[in-house]
C-alpha cells in the first residue's frame, strides 16, 4: 500500500508568527492533535499537543506571549504521497515521530499517522514487526531549549 491510501488530506496548518494560544485553540476547534506550521505558504515545521504541554504549559510561560515557531518541531520530517506504508513506518521508526507530512513536488498534500499505520495494520496490509515498533510511543522525550 501506498502513503496516499491512507493519509488524511484534511491538514490544519498555522502560520509560524501565531502564538501558541492560537494553536491550542485552533487544535480544539479542529479535533486535530497536531499543526503544520507554515511560513509565506510553505510547511516549516510541526506543533503538537505534547509540544504544547511540555515546552508551554511545563513551563513558567503565558502561552499568548510564545510563538508558534519559537517550539515548533524542526526540521519537518516528510514523505511523499508514492512511497509505502512499510517507508513512512520506517521513518517514523528512524526519526521517532508519529505524523509525517505528506509532500509532493514542494506541496504539502496531507499527513500520515501512526494511527493510519495502525489502521492498516488492522487490514493485514504491512510487515507487522516494523508498523507495531512506530505505532509504539517512545518514553523518552525529544530534547528541547525553552526557545530553539
Amino acid at each position: 500500500m501506498k502513503v496516499k491510501d491512507v493519509m488524511s488530506k484534511d491538514v490544519v496548518k498555522i502560520e509560524a508568527n501565531k502564538n501558541v494560544l492560537d494553536a491550542a485553540r485552533l487544535m480544539s476547534e479542529k479535533g486535530v492533535g497536531c499543526l503544520i506550521v507554515v511560513s509565506s505558504g510553505k510547511a516549516i515545521g510541526i506543533i503538537t499537543e505534547r509540544d504544547l504541554v511540555s515546552r508551554v504549559l511545563a513551563e513558567p510561560f503565558d502561552p499568548s506571549k510564545v510563538l508558534v515557531s519559537d517550539i515548533m518541531s524542526t526540521p519537518l520530517f516528510t514523505i511523499s504521497s508514492d512511497q509505502t506504508l512499510n517507508e513512512a513506518a520506517e521513518l517514523m521508526l528512524k526519526f521517532k515521530v508519529r505524523r509525517l507530512p505528506v509532500v509532493d513536488k514542494g506541496v504539502l498534500v496531507g499527513i500520515i499517522t501512526a494511527t493510519d499505520l495502525a489502521n492498516a495494520l488492522a487490514n493485514k496490509a504491512l510487515n507487522e514487526s516494523l508498523i507495531l515498533k512506530a505505532i509504539a510511543r517512545y518514553s523518552k522525550p525529544p530534547e528541547f531549549g525553552p526557545y530553539r
